[in-house]
């Protein structure tokens, strides 16, 4: 698996869709955040979009969306619109799937990808606040064929919907993900940054694949196809850690998840690491982590 689906499924990444909404000219509404990922699209019309983090407005047309990647409230509008309430306490009626406002000059879908609080800076903090997604090129092509699958899924109220249009929403997060990691490159290092270049990738994924092995450095440069000091620099300049760190860094993020999820002893959570002592993978743990397993543990509520 690639180290980004292994990122998404150590967060227990979740995909569904909301309502979405129909408005008419003049209208806008201002949104909470949400502790997660949230997505729009444009379906039909013009729309403007403002999160509160940022002084800009940002205009988008069919076929374009948003991803917000941190818990940040906005606001939306048509292109003639201003924000008139909180979408709280703003009625509808609930029509085809999606909210209606009482008219047409603007349709969006809307989605939210959940994951795990604890772990999501691993995902968060490589990407921008605002993912912007512009309909002007093949790759955005998928999201014009997926917002008209869920739409019209939507609409069918056949059985198993709820579920097709949850899968799709999952699939256009993940696209999403991928433009913002195409628009963050080389802004900051990090693992995401990584993806780029096909030979961290290989050494990035043999991490991933079995974090338990005594991987050494050598290892890793020979699956990348490098020399060992070039391999070394890459992979920092890249990633802004060093192949070891990044892999003491992942298995404590697995051993984290186990901890909080599972009732597994710590012995054994730390054997299947790759660590050949309890004392040794808690020293480990807590030099990331700043507190032993079994606290670590407790404070989860496990």
């Amino acid at each position: 698996m690639d180290p980004l689906s292994d990122v998404l499924n150590l967060l227990s990444a979740r995909s569904y869709t909301t309502s979405g909404l129909s408005a008419p000219s003049g209208w806008g509404l201002h949104y909470p955040g949400f502790d997660g990922l949230k997505f729009f699209a444009v379906q039909s019309g013009v729309a403007r979009f403002k999160a509160d983090s940022c002084d800009e407005w940002i205009t988008l047309h069919q076929g374009d969306g948003i991803i917000l990647t941190r818990a940040c409230s906005f606001a939306v509008t048509t292109a003639d619109g201003k924000v008139q309430a909180e979408s709280e306490v703003t009625p509808y009626l609930l029509k085809d799937g999606i909210a209606d406002y009482g008219g047409d000059a603007l349709i969006m879908i809307a989605g939210k990808m959940e994951i795990d609080k604890s772990s999501a800076v691993l995902l968060t903090r490589q990407l921008p606040d605002v993912i912007r997604i512009i309909s002007d090129s093949d790759s955005t092509s998928v999201f014009t064929l997926l917002m008209n699958y869920i739409r019209t899924e939507k609409a069918s109220l056949l059985p198993g919907s709820d579920i097709v249009t949850d899968h799709l929403m999952h699939l256009m997060m993940v696209e999403g993900i991928r433009r913002g990691v195409a628009q963050n490159i080389d802004t900051q290092p990090g693992w995401l940054n990584a993806l780029h270049d096909a030979r961290i990738v290989r050494a990035l994924t043999a991490i991933h694949q079995t974090p338990s092995n005594n991987w050494r450095l050598p290892e890793l440069a020979e699956i990348a196809g490098m020399s060992r000091a070039g391999f070394l620099r890459r992979f920092s300049q890249l990633t802004g850690t060093t192949p070891l760190n990044y892999l003491a860094e992942w298995r404590m993020h697995i051993a984290s998840k186990a901890l909080r999820t599972t009732s597994e002893p710590v012995k054994k959570i730390g054997f299947s690491l790759g660590y050949g002592s309890e004392s040794a993978f808690s020293t480990a743990f807590k030099r990331i982590y700043g507190c032993s397993p079994m606290e670590h543990r407790r404070k989860s509520g496990f």
